[in-house]
């Protein structure tokens, strides 16, 4: 969810603020607990043209979970474009999420909205079946980084 806040400024300038909630809207957050995130513009339709494009890029609480996998690899994308973060760890999320986690038959038929603490306690339960415990989180670490970017229902 995200909305649009018109701010003036000490110089007597107006700008339009975009704050929209990162995590997902779920019954077991107060809003005033969702992380958020905010960016600055000069003009109006800047400012509606960024809520626009939030609004489209998450998937939706009913897409399956491999449209938030697919969020979440081209969002880490941008990270190591942006040279914050390294290729390689870029390539092991990939493998990661492919030979580890959409091999999980629940997660692979999961929707979006499905995905709660109770939710990744069975898949972390499940995946100690099939990894060595010392692998465990690397290999949760993109199933972990998915299901808190949130669906398109916070956002």
């Amino acid at each position: 969810m995200g909305y649009i806040r018109k701010r003036k400024l000490p110089s007597g300038k107006i700008r339009w603020q975009v704050i929209w909630d990162t995590d997902v809207a779920s019954a077991d957050k107060r809003v005033d607990e969702r992380s958020r995130m905010t960016a600055m513009f000069d003009t109006l339709a800047e400012a509606k043209a960024k809520l626009a494009s939030i609004e489209l890029e998450k998937p939706k609480p009913s897409a399956p979970f491999t449209d938030l996998t697919k969020h979440f690899l081209d969002y880490f994308e941008q990270l190591v474009d942006k040279g914050q973060r390294e290729a390689s760890t870029l390539r092991q999320f990939k493998q990661h999420i492919d030979l580890h986690i959409l091999v999980d038959q629940p997660i692979a038929r999961a929707k979006c909205g499905d995905i709660d603490t109770v939710f990744a306690q069975l898949f972390f339960d499940r995946l100690g079946g099939r990894v060595p415990r010392r692998w465990q989180s690397r290999c949760a670490a993109p199933f972990l980084g998915c299901s808190t970017t949130g669906c398109g229902a916070a956002s």
